[in-house]
């Protein structure tokens, strides 16, 4: 058996204890960047902060609007143009329900599709409500009063439940959940003729609408969960 050459011994000793310096190292350094990491994502969800969203109203008509006795048929086409001016924050938006109002007074109520709105981005929200039946005398009267004057005005309210998604380098973390409220409480519509279509008078600066953000209250429960439901009267939206 060959003798071992204590220069051989000696060069591996060294490579293995080069290559354990290297590795523990590397952990050490991994460890350190997982901490610095895990820090500035707890602090960054922390702080980071809701973007409110912007609603305006980029289009709206009216078709079909029909006024026989006390019955009413009347179809409504608005487009809602959703605004994020956050760099962080992916809006997803669920649980969408519309609605039309006549002087406080509820005319038609309808579910939408959900949609998503990314970062400094905006989206279109399409939304198409009718209504034929026999709503309150007082509305009927209302309605028929102002089309004597040409322009008929009307609320869309739309109710949605949100929640957000942050981006985090390749990965994405899911902030908190709420509720949203989107009222246009005062949208004209002008009949130029006597064919029951009307289109909307308001001029830029009136077409915005106004917008509440209600955080969900810990573990997924919300405060209020009637989104089918009238809003009770002693409630107050709060940004937060």
């Amino acid at each position: 058996m060959a003798p071992v050459d204590d220069e051989d011994c000696c060069f591996w000793r060294i490579l293995w204890c080069l290559g354990g310096i290297l590795l523990l190292a590397f952990t050490l350094w991994f460890t350190y960047g997982l901490i610095v990491c895990g820090i500035y994502e707890f602090l960054a969800a922390k702080n980071v902060k809701i973007p409110d969203p912007e609603f305006t109203v980029e289009s709206a008509t009216m078709t079909q609007l029909n006024i026989e006795g006390p019955h009413l048929n009347a179809t409504w086409d608005i487009t809602l143009l959703d605004t994020n001016p956050g760099r962080r924050l992916v809006s997803h938006y669920s649980h969408v329900q519309a609605r039309v109002s006549f002087r406080n007074e509820t005319l038609v109520k309808q579910p939408v599709p959900s949609f998503v709105l990314n970062r400094r981005n905006h989206t279109r929200v399409g939304l198409r409500l009718g209504f034929s039946g026999q709503p309150k005398e007082q509305v009927v009267r209302g309605i028929s009063d102002e089309r004597k004057s040409e322009v008929v005005t009307f609320g869309v309210r739309v109710q949605a439940k949100v929640w957000f998604k942050r981006f985090f380098g390749l990965r994405r973390t899911e902030q908190p959940r709420g509720w949203v409220l989107v009222s246009c409480d005062n949208i004209g519509f002008k009949f130029f003729k006597k064919n029951g279509t009307g289109k909307n008078t308001s001029q830029s600066e009136s077409l915005g609408c106004s917008v509440n953000f209600h955080q969900t209250a810990p573990f997924g429960y919300p405060y209020f969960d009637y989104i089918d439901d009238e809003l009770p009267t002693n409630f107050v939206f709060r940004m937060p």
